[in-house]
């Protein structure tokens, strides 16, 4: 059994049963340390575990310059990027706002706003850390098929497979994905279609349903329906239309170290 996924199964479940509401959901890095700490962490709890004599144990700070040097410029907001309680906030989105799930689940009150409003706020406040940083704000990803110049190294390890999560080197590019062990199969072109039409809903000011027929975006509710045209859920609009562009280009991104499988890298 995958442990991640029964982890997730169970949290939601934990979350949206009423008879669940007294339990209390222990945080994702407590249940799985390792997404978020490298086995050099744990060698060193284990070896203060195996002290016995009072105070024999000291505690220890976990260096924020594990995953890079100052040498790379964008170093200098790692800290934001690799905050844990930033990374828990995400996971636990995902477990209130699965997008797969029955509709007394999926379908809540002004989801796709939020989901807007959830990203904005984040972009905005990782701007403002940058500029205290003496970095530059973040650049539009117009072109999917432009090198991506920032490396990252995260040197954290998947215990459920027993191997490291792999780099992204500099420069590395995007291309169309084809995964079929993973179930993942779609081009860096249907992502350019998604976006265009999106924008052209924008543009227009509606949307447009599976059967022809044009949703205003109205200002009460359009929000609502573009957040969940761009993640998307399964309260998608015409999903087959708008596709999936937030979660494909995710994982576009994620597997640009192997995106055809072709060295076996799952992780």
């Amino acid at each position: 059994m995958n442990p991640y996924m029964y982890i997730y199964a169970l949290s939601v479940a934990i979350l949206h049963r009423p008879d669940c509401k007294e339990i209390p959901l222990p945080a994702f890095a407590e249940v799985l340390p390792d997404k978020f700490m490298d086995k050099s962490v744990f060698v060193r709890l284990r070896e203060e575990a195996n002290l016995v004599d009072e105070g024999s144990r000291v505690p220890f700070e976990i260096s924020k310059d594990y995953s890079a040097s100052d040498l790379d410029e964008e170093h200098r907001v790692a800290y934001f990027r690799e905050d844990i309680g930033v990374n828990l906030h995400h996971w636990h989105w995902h477990l209130v706002y699965p997008t797969d799930s029955p509709s007394n689940i999926v379908n809540k009150d002004r989801r796709g706003e939020l989901f807007y409003y959830m990203h904005q706020q984040i972009l905005a406040r990782y701007n403002v850390e940058r500029l205290c940083n003496k970095l530059m704000r973040t650049r539009k990803f117009n072109n999917l098929r432009e090198p991506m110049p920032e490396a990252y190294f995260s040197k954290l390890d998947n215990v459920n497979s027993s191997k490291t999560w792999p780099a992204r080197f500099k420069n590395a590019t995007l291309s169309d994905v084809n995964r079929d062990n993973d179930g993942l199969r779609f081009e860096l072109a249907d992502l350019d279609r998604w976006r265009d039409r999106i924008l052209e809903a924008i543009h227009t000011g509606s949307v447009s349903t599976p059967r022809g027929e044009r949703i205003p975006l109205t200002e009460e509710k359009g929000i609502d329906i573009l957040g969940n045209l761009m993640e998307s859920s399964n309260l998608s609009i015409n999903r087959k239309l708008y596709g999936e562009l937030h979660n494909f280009g995710h994982v576009a991104i994620s597997f640009c170290h192997d995106p055809d499988n072709r060295y076996l890298v799952n992780n």
